[in-house]
């Protein structure tokens, strides 16, 4: 068993509400098609749980900024990293009005590093919203990459059901690698039924800002347009699986000869035989019929000259099942040091 604790920090936080939030909320109303209702009294920093094990700590401080809207943050201090990336977090208030379901559920935070690791990347979060009694099932879950600005980040969906006060909590992890992350300005609202999410303000953190250049640029090379099979200008929805004491986080390319400015990092500082570091992209948001021809492309490099590593890529595309039949792969050996292209495609045997 690890040696988790679990503490309440409401005892050491003042409980009267933010100064700066009703400011705030005008400020966030005004970026939304409707006010919304707040899930819980989010003008207090009561009721916020957080949880630790080994020497990981979070302590509160006061926000010296007068550009930010809130007063008062939390602060992560990552110094031990288990197999369990959710050994160290926060917990929110849980919802305390009654959601139906179809509402649209709104969160807004933010985040900062005090130092961006030069070898692993931003500063890693993933927020979701869950049930609160097992098995914990989350309803949405979110990334959340870090630089050393403060950088605001929007999550929401759709209440797949009905739920009672007390139903829904939100959550925040961060073991993932050793970081230390500051993080406040929770907002949580209820917009209610008939809400466009293309209404709703684009979460800018994480999309890339140079994809639509991008994507015209590829399709001078094909034979017509196609289609996106998922929203590939967002970053959100990349899932890693692998050992532990790897990591595996976003970076600012800050290189104008690659057309994107945002990428993943995967640093395997250990391997062992028999076992695979795989990356998941997001899965198909439109059909695909029998026959469709699937054309992919992504960029690729090795930090570390390829001299010095043995490593090797297989990309491939298939069904999102265990028993995932792909529809096309592609094995490489270790990847330049310099981004290079790489195309695959091939045919569709199935619907997908």
């Amino acid at each position: 068993m690890l040696p988790f604790i679990l503490v309440s920090l409401s005892g050491l936080q003042a409980q009267t509400p933010d100064p700066k939030f009703e400011d705030y909320l005008a400020s966030l109303r005004e970026l939304l098609p409707v006010d919304g209702t707040l899930l819980y009294d989010c003008s207090v920093l009561s009721g916020y749980q957080f949880y630790a094990q080994g020497a990981n700590s979070f302590d509160l401080f006061n926000v010296e900024d007068d550009e930010i809207p809130f007063s008062q943050a939390w602060r992560a201090n990552v110094t031990e990293v288990s197999e369990y990336w959710w050994s160290t977090g926060i917990i929110t208030p849980s919802n305390a009005t009654a959601i139906v379901e179809g509402d649209m559920l709104f969160w807004v935070f933010y985040a900062r590093t005090n130092e961006v690791d030069e070898l692993i990347g931003l500063a890693k979060g993933s927020f979701a919203v869950q049930i609160t009694e097992p098995p914990f099932t989350n309803i949405v879950q979110s990334h959340a990459y870090s630089q050393t600005g403060w950088t605001r980040f929007y999550v929401y969906t759709e209440a797949p059901a009905d739920y009672e006060p007390g139903d829904l909590q939100g959550t925040m992890h961060f073991e993932f690698f050793p970081q230390i992350i500051e993080f406040g300005g929770f907002i949580a609202l209820n917009l209610g039924q008939g809400i466009d999410p293309a209404s709703l303000p684009a979460n800018v953190a994480m999309i890339d800002s140079q994809f639509d250049d991008h994507l015209a640029s590829v399709r001078e090379l094909l034979p017509n347009d196609g289609t996106l099979l998922f929203d590939c200008a967002s970053l959100n929805g990349y899932s890693y699986y692998g050992m532990h004491y790897n990591t595996f986080s976003m970076i600012n390319t800050e290189n104008d000869d690659v057309p994107f400015g945002k990428a993943y990092r995967l640093n395997t500082s250990s391997f062992t035989p028999g076992l695979y570091e795989q990356v998941f992209l997001p899965i198909n948001e439109v059909p695909v019929q029998w026959g469709d021809m699937v054309f992919i492309i992504f960029y690729a490099r090795s930090v570390i000259p390829q001299q010095e590593t043995g490593m090797a890529m297989h990309a491939g595309c298939g069904t999102s099942s265990y028993t995932s039949r792909e529809i096309s792969s592609l094995t490489l050996g270790p990847p330049d040091h310099e981004w290079t292209p790489y195309y695959f495609f091939g045919k569709a045997h199935q619907v997908y």
